[in-house]
């Protein structure tokens, strides 16, 4: 006796439409190969095998054209050729879901410690130990400098997104100890990224550990020149000397907030106190 199977139960079966089932059978991918004399049709086991060949091949990401065109020519060589080819689709899909994930982990972990930050409204002086930082210079020849750089960067860290993962907005901006004093606070030196762990990818640059002077600047970033003019000036205050690069660092940008007005960042100065 035959094991036979109704539309709608095969349908079921495998969790689709029978109207997906009808659109097979017109167009000769898959039709039920047992005709019973009250004229019902009925899908057997070897149907159903067949039918689960094609949605394994559909959600691999192959098209029914090309399905049924390998359905109809089978061959071991062909099957193999195919299965290959659709196994490194497949495991390219697997590593670009892994960067996702990395990277939505990455950003959750980091708007939950947003409420742990503390936006302080003074200046403060602190030490900070060694850090390294993958950075890309900014061009200035190019039309669009900062969007390039912050896209080269990211096309760098994504290389090794799987080990690391990459943040898309929160890049830190570095400004020339000489634009500083030449009062230019807007022309950035180089674009960069934390390394919380040590990667063999970039431009790697170890920033050695040193006091700071820092504030918390609010607003967009193209207004930080209000918030270093602070730290100058608190600086020359104290008898402070500069000994490099200042910093600007993102708090709270635009996965926090949808108003560059909100934006928060964190300046910093290096400075050798007496």
């Amino acid at each position: 006796m035959i094991t036979k199977f109704l539309i709608s139960e095969a349908a079921k079966k495998y969790n689709i439409s029978r109207a997906t089932l009808i659109y097979y059978d017109n167009i000769n991918l898959l039709n039920p190969s047992y005709n019973h004399e009250n004229g019902y049709r009925y899908y057997t086991y070897k149907d159903l095998e067949k039918l689960e060949l094609i949605l394994t091949l559909k959600e691999s990401g192959l098209h029914l054209s090309d399905i049924k065109s390998f359905l109809d020519r089978p061959s071991h060589e062909e099957s193999i050729h195919l299965l290959n080819r659709q196994n490194y689709k497949i495991n390219q899909k697997i590593q670009e879901l892994k960067k996702l994930q990395i990277i939505l982990e990455k950003r959750t972990s980091l708007l939950s410690e947003y409420e742990k930050i503390e936006f302080y409204n003074d200046i403060r002086l602190n030490y900070y130990p060694e850090i390294s930082v993958c950075k890309v210079d900014l061009n200035y020849n190019s039309k669009n400098p900062y969007e390039d750089a912050t896209n080269r960067l990211k096309e760098t860290l994504d290389a090794s997104i799987t080990s690391y993962g990459s943040i898309t907005s929160k890049y830190g901006l570095c400004i020339d100890i000489e634009q500083l004093y030449n009062s230019d606070f807007n022309r950035y030196k180089y674009v960069f990224d934390y390394l919380s762990q040590h990667i063999d990818i970039g431009d790697i640059l170890k920033l050695p550990g040193s006091y700071y002077v820092r504030c918390i600047h609010k607003g967009p970033y193209n207004m930080a020149h209000t918030s270093f003019h602070k730290l100058l000036n608190y600086i020359n205050l104290h008898h402070y000397t500069i000994t490099g690069d200042a910093f600007l660092v993102p708090l709270v940008d635009l996965w926090a907030t949808t108003s560059e007005d909100d934006y928060k960042s964190e300046l910093l100065i290096p400075v050798e106190i007496e």
